[in-house]
């Protein structure tokens, strides 16, 4: 039990490093970031640099999801504008992945000693690179209890149980990514899991690329909550989020086995590998679809409009049986 909760406790303080990382981030360019996002996404190109750029510097794609919609809800940016900025977000969101699968632990104690340092020195800018460093220091703090944690827990009956049902179904492995992708909202925070179990067997190569595509999909659920109430457009955008990570599940789903033995040939290391296929997944189906941002937008405006269609016609045909005697 005391191992459960040494997790628990390693993944909270993994999920409040990041979330630190990006509201320390989010604040000080809180202004500029919405007039860089207005200004430098005139084509889907620049909006896909941007949106990897901004995802990777405020360590969130959900938090640059949500601007963008925020935008196109005030006619700030266009429906068309907000495509590249999307697909960039899935890219550059696994720089924290990448990041977090080196062995940086003997840079904890540096990285808070100097963190700490120039958090005390009264300058915005200098203070700004003290929180980002005591942020990440917790993120690695988290990542290596949860490890610690994971190797102790080969006595636990119920936790090898539930592993060896993610490695015995592909579909089960997709479910877990995208419902704890959704619960957590943090698709870095879901293969911080990974790369903590990586290191002692607990799941193969193939089921971590499984719930990592599992993963994307459960991003989905911020922007969804974020257009409530909003414009058509804006709502447009949510949808063209889904249509890009559900239409990179269903593309990749019949190939992850052959996907899993081309990654593997990229690192020894299991948690290198799974970063590796994070990043090489999302910029594979960001590229696919950047060359042809105009019909993906055309796409998803037409299924926007076909779901709304149905959706009045369905809501009229309930109302006209309530009204017959």
């Amino acid at each position: 039990m005391i191992f459960i909760l040494c997790f628990l406790g390693g993944l909270s303080t993994l999920l409040l490093g990041i979330y630190f990382i990006s509201k320390t981030l989010e604040s000080y360019h809180q202004f500029r970031l919405k007039y860089l996002l207005k200004r430098f996404t005139d084509t889907p190109t620049r909006g896909f640099i941007f949106g990897t750029v901004a995802t990777m510097i405020l360590q969130s794609s959900s938090a640059i999801t949500v601007i963008t919609i925020g935008l196109v809800n005030a006619r700030l940016l266009t429906f068309y504008q907000a495509i590249g900025i999307v697909l960039g977000t899935n890219v550059g969101t696994t720089f924290t992945t990448q990041m977090v699968a080196f062995d940086l632990k003997k840079l904890i104690l540096p990285m808070i000693i100097v963190g700490i340092i120039l958090y005390i020195i009264p300058i915005i800018t200098v203070r700004l690179g003290g929180k980002i460093l005591l942020s990440f220091s917790l993120v690695l703090i988290g990542l290596n209890l949860m490890t610690w944690s994971t190797s102790q827990l080969e006595s636990s009956r119920l936790f090898l149980l539930m592993f060896s049902k993610l490695d015995n179904s592909i579909l089960y492995s997709i479910s877990i990514g995208v419902i704890s992708t959704a619960l957590l909202q943090s698709s870095s925070g879901v293969t911080a899991i990974l790369l903590a179990l990586a290191p002692h067997g607990y799941l193969s190569l193939t089921t971590a690329i499984a719930v990592i595509l599992g993963s994307n999909v459960g991003t989905c659920f911020t922007a969804v909550l974020a257009v409530i109430h909003s414009s058509v457009a804006a709502r447009k955008v949510a949808l063209a989020h889904i249509i890009l990570n559900v239409g990179g599940l269903v593309l990749f789903f019949p190939f992850i086995s052959s996907f899993s033995t081309l990654i593997e040939m990229t690192s020894l290391s299991l948690p290198r590998q799974i970063a590796n296929a994070q990043t090489i997944y999302n910029l594979i189906i960001s590229l696919m679809v950047l060359p042809i941002a105009k019909r993906f937008a055309d796409l998803t405006s037409w299924t926007y409009n076909s779901i709304s269609i149905k959706t009045k016609l369905g809501l009229r045909q309930v109302l006209r049986r309530r009204r017959k005697p």
